[in-house]
């Protein structure tokens, strides 16, 4: 058996804590940059039934319109029609 001290043991216990907050850490940050809200014209979403602008991630082909609840299909395309102010 390998004879561990007080002091090692703790030192070991720590060092295992700092490890996995750091991984915990680098996760979060991936995860936000993989997720990230960026607001511009491709997630700007103009409601067809009641004209609500609202926002809606790119990840999505169809979303929700957060007034009236009705489906609106996300256009991808350059072609597609933009939303202007």
């Amino acid at each position: 058996m390998i004879a561990v001290d007080l002091a090692e043991f703790f030192t070991i216990i720590m060092s295992f804590c700092l490890v996995l907050a750091c991984i915990a850490w680098g996760r979060l940050i991936w995860q936000r940059q993989k997720y990230a809200w960026n607001v511009s014209q491709d997630t700007l979403v103009r409601c067809r039934k009641c004209g609500v602008i609202y926002l809606s991630p790119r990840t999505e082909a169809v979303s929700r319109c957060s007034a009236c609840n009705h489906h609106n299909r996300i256009a991808k395309k350059k072609a597609a029609k933009r939303i202007q102010y």
